[in-house]
């Protein structure tokens, strides 16, 4: 606004230092036409700046010094690209597990030396064969089970005995001693002659079908020990033998119990 006021006042300061005497009126005249003119000009300077900063972009809105309609179609192109490459957002992870047994059953012949397999040695008809079993419960949840047991010949003969020949008592560990099973003092083991795999042996399993302290079931993180006393009937016929044990869930079983 300074240089256009001395533009100005410069025409009027040269008209009037140049006026004729007796023409004051029409050099007044011709003073006002001038700088009329002056601001025609003025006004169509700024026009035209204005029009060439628009044409410049100088007026258009950035985003950190980009144009903004430059980021936006930059913005709308990148997330055509992610969406015809891929249509997941991540990697993929993977962990593996292996799954245990949650009972441990393990045999001993005096209840300190605990294993998976035992040697009774030689046995007379008529012999009273004790073995202890410790059976612990890993899981974090109680869990209800059979004790099934099966006697049968070394060779996997058929076994030319009844349930006579072997009947078996169970004890269970009360914190203090061995005492007669709670749900069935001083009563045998159900028996009866059953084929496993293509052997034909005596059966074995707690009466009622459950084995525990309170009926088939084995608190959390638990450990629980049983005796069971058996005697071999005089007439049992010589041979060689095994006695196996495992711990099967509600309802399975190996065979048809008749209880």
């Amino acid at each position: 606004m300074r240089c256009v006021y001395v533009f100005v006042g410069g025409v009027r300061k040269l008209m009037q230092e140049t006026k004729v005497p007796g023409e004051s009126h029409a050099a007044n005249n011709s003073s006002k036409i001038d700088l009329s003119q002056a601001q025609k000009h003025i006004s169509r300077y700024r026009s035209l700046k204005q029009k060439k900063n628009l044409l410049e972009g100088k007026n258009m809105k950035k985003i950190l010094g980009v144009p903004l309609v430059m980021v936006v179609i930059g913005l709308v192109v990148i997330g055509g690209a992610m969406a015809a490459l891929v249509n997941y957002l991540s990697n993929q992870v993977e962990a593996t597990v292996g799954v245990d047994s949650p009972l441990t059953l393990q045999i001993s012949s005096d209840g300190s030396a605990w294993g998976n397999t035992l040697q009774l040695g030689s046995q007379s008809g008529g012999n009273e064969i004790t073995t202890y079993t410790r059976l612990e419960n890993h899981a974090n949840t109680a869990l209800q089970g059979h004790l099934s047991m099966f006697f049968r010949e070394a060779n996997n003969a058929s076994l030319d005995w009844d349930c006579d020949m072997l009947t078996l008592t169970p004890y269970i560990w009360d914190g203090t001693d061995y005492i007669p099973y709670p749900l069935h003092p001083n009563v045998s083991l159900s028996c009866q002659e059953e084929t496993i795999n293509g052997t034909t042996g005596l059966a074995y399993w707690f009466p009622g079908g459950t084995l525990g302290q309170y009926p088939g079931n084995w608190s959390a993180n638990s450990v629980e020990y049983y005796k069971i006393e058996g005697k071999l009937h005089s007439q049992a016929k010589p041979g060689s033998y095994v006695f196996e044990a495992q711990v099967y869930g509600v309802g399975e079983l190996p065979f048809d119990s008749q209880d």
